[in-house]
Order: structure tokens, then C-alpha cells, then sequence
């Protein structure tokens, strides 16, 4: 079973003949609005990419003693792939009207496993993921998706760290 979907795709992608880096963007419902705007204004070139937004949505399977819960995890399914269409087609638009020659690519799974499975499909030159600034014990236990991607994928990968709030020059945060 095909576990990707092309959400958005601009229609002249196929015609740019210019572009010689492709990127891939991983955007996800905590970390995607910063890692993509710290994309755009810090990194991505309308002349030379080709951006390919991905975003991994979870896989539902879990067992309960108290029946069969096929229904439930149907639509939860459904659920999940609606939201990561909404979330892809929105960006996708904004650089379509940027004139930013995109893809982006719905799947579920592993996010770790996923990223660096379609960074070699697509022949990523750079990967781009968020973090969420987890703590050393949380990373420990649950794993970084970010320090996965760095240790994995064959090409290059950027990790945007989350805005920092503007500190004051004397240091202190706060107003007088």
C-alpha cells in the first residue's frame, strides 16, 4: 500500500528548467510555521529550488481488550490525513505565489525513517527539519526526529531552531 500523497504540486514545476538544488522542507503541526518562514527568508532560491514539502503523520495502530476498534481508527486516519493536506496545501500556496516552484508530499509512518526514505527518493540536496527543543532525557527517550535526520540522510541537513524572544541589551528581560 502506497503510503504517500502529492498534496500540492505547482503546475509549471515540470517546466523549470533552471532549478539545480532540491529541498526538503519537513514541516510538522508544532515546528512547520517557523521552519518554513525561516526557510523562505533565510535559505530558499526561487531561481535554483525546487522545494518539496513533507509532512509525516502518524500511524494508527494500537490494540484495546475491548473490541474491535476498526472504525475509530479509520477515522482517525482520515482525520490525520486531512489535516496534513490542509497543512501542505497552505504552504504550498504560499510559495506557489511566490513563484517558488514546489511539491509536497502527504505521508505516515516513522517520521524518522520517512524523512530520510524520501530524501533519497527525491535526491534532496539539503534537508530542512524544526526541533522542538526537547530536553536531553525526552530526546534520550523518545528520540530526536532532527538528530535522527542529521545521523541518516546522505546529503546535508539544517535544523531551525525555534524563534528565540528579543533580549533586552542590559540582559534582563525585563521593562523598566
Amino acid at each position: 500500500m502506497e503510503t504517500h500523497d502529492i498534496v500540492h504540486q505547482d503546475p509549471k514545476s515540470d517546466e523549470y528548467n533552471t532549478l539545480t538544488r532540491v529541498v526538503l522542507l519537513c514541516l510538522d503541526e508544532d515546528t512547520g510555521e517557523n521552519v518554513f518562514h525561516w526557510s523562505v527568508q533565510n535559505f530558499i532560491n526561487a531561481q535554483t529550488d525546487m522545494v518539496v514539502l513533507v509532512h509525516v503523520r502518524p500511524s494508527e495502530h494500537f490494540t484495546t481488550p475491548y473490541g474491535n476498534q476498526t472504525d475509530y481508527l479509520i477515522k482517525l486516519a482520515e482525520r490525520h490525513r486531512d489535516e496534513s493536506h490542509v497543512l501542505l496545501k497552505k504552504f504550498g500556496a504560499i510559495l506557489t505565489a511566490k513563484k517558488i516552484a514546489c511539491k509536497a508530499i502527504s505521508m505516515h509512518g516513522d517520521p524518522q525513517s520517512e524523512i530520510v526514505k524520501k530524501s533519497q527518493e527525491v535526491k534532496a540536496d539539503i534537508v530542512i527539519v524544526g526541533s522542538h527543543g526537547s530536553g536531553l532525557i525526552k530526546r534520550t527517550l523518545l528520540g530526536s526526529v532532527s538528530q535522527y535526520c542529521v545521523n541518516h540522510c546522505r546529503c546535508s541537513v539544517i535544523v531551525a531552531k525555534p524563534s528565540r524572544p528579543e533580549r533586552s541589551p542590559t540582559g534582563s528581560d525585563s521593562i523598566e
